[in-house]
């Protein structure tokens, strides 16, 4: 099998080796994808530690060089070291990666400890297509819930029936004293087409200075012409780091995200990462990625047609509670047997 994946928790599982295409160059690891990151780290590593004793090296003869080369005494050997600097292989810098992200959600102020409350909720969009129901969340400050669940079960519909954007069939929502909210949605609604990328951030916010505007986008990734392009002719990676710029503007306490990484790249979902790990706020999220799950969930709900149920823990902890009630469950068990004797 030959694979391009951004999943890295399905690569870790999988693969055994590692093509790594970056700055221009593929380089070979052996291994699943965390054997990867590590050897990867270690290469980086043994490349600073090279590069950093080749300049001291070079330091000391240019060193040398300015000051004795119009010395009479010195200066043949000042001549000679010239040309062992001249004839040096120079070790280029190492850049370990291309490119990435650099960024930050800073709220603006504090939440108060109970954000957010949902009681008997019932998502969907008629009294006779209900999706879920009851849904009950806690959500608290400094927590960052996952929403697992199958496709079509309402994941999303939730997160807009907690907006306000979808009315609830029944139940309550309620937030907290002090709660700002932002939100990513992964159909980047929220975005004009006919805009370039400079006016969809600076027309929110006008009275910032256009120099500012432009340092900010930088930081996304977005520099010289870039900013200049027409949001419509954005990849879908490129309007993912809009969305992600919009946000980080906005300076919400409350961040309710919808697929965040669905069209980041493995450089920019490590970059999410680890700046919601750095959010010193609340994050609601739903997402298919069980690896950026593990990173950043302080808990998981799973929702289903029967409701909401919590797992106090990350994804991997959410597979073996499910497992361990799988097994425990008497009509489930029932079916593994069935299954067993079809098979």
């Amino acid at each position: 099998m030959l694979i391009v994946s951004h999943d890295r928790y399905f690569l870790d599982r999988i693969v055994s080796e590692v093509y790594d295409m970056s700055s221009g160059i593929l380089t070979h690891y052996h291994g699943n994808y965390s054997n990867y990151v590590d050897q990867k780290a270690a290469k980086l590593r043994r490349e600073w530690k090279e590069y950093d004793k080749q300049q001291a090296k070079i330091s000391k003869l240019e060193d040398f060089v300015n000051r004795n080369i119009v010395r009479a005494s010195t200066t043949k050997r000042a001549q000679a070291r010239r040309k062992q600097l001249a004839k040096m292989d120079r070790v280029d810098r190492p850049e370990g990666a291309d490119k990435v992200a650099h960024f930050e959600f800073v709220p603006t102020k504090e939440s108060g400890n109970i954000v957010l409350t949902t009681t008997d909720l019932a998502i969907g969009y008629t009294p006779d297509n209900v999706l879920a129901q009851p849904v009950n969340l806690d959500v608290n400050k400094h927590q960052a819930i996952a929403i697992v669940g199958p496709n079509g079960v309402g994941k999303s519909t939730l997160l807009k029936t907690i907006l306000g954007k979808i009315p609830a069939i029944k139940g309550d929502v309620h937030f907290g004293t002090g709660v700002e909210t932002g939100y990513y949605d992964q159909e980047q609604k929220s975005l004009h087409g006919e805009k370039t990328v400079l006016n969809e951030l600076w027309d929110d916010h006008p009275t910032t200075p256009e120099g500012d505007i432009r340092t900010i986008l930088g930081s996304f990734l977005f520099t010289g012409e870039d900013v200049d392009k027409m949001v419509h002719s954005l990849s879908g990676g490129e309007k993912a780091r809009l969305l992600l710029t919009k946000l980080a503007m906005r300076h919400d306490n409350f961040l309710i995200l919808d697929e965040p990484t669905n069209h980041l790249d493995i450089d920019s979902r490590q970059v999410l990462e680890n700046t919601l790990n750095d959010f010193e706020g609340t994050v609601l999220f739903v997402s298919h990625d069980r690896y950026f799950i593990n990173q950043v969930a302080t808990s998981v709900v799973e929702l289903s047609a029967e409701g909401s149920e919590l797992y106090l823990g990350d994804y991997d902890y959410y597979i073996d509670k499910k497992e361990e009630q799988e097994a425990w469950h008497p009509k489930k068990k029932l079916r593994q047997l069935k299954l067993r004797v079809q098979l």
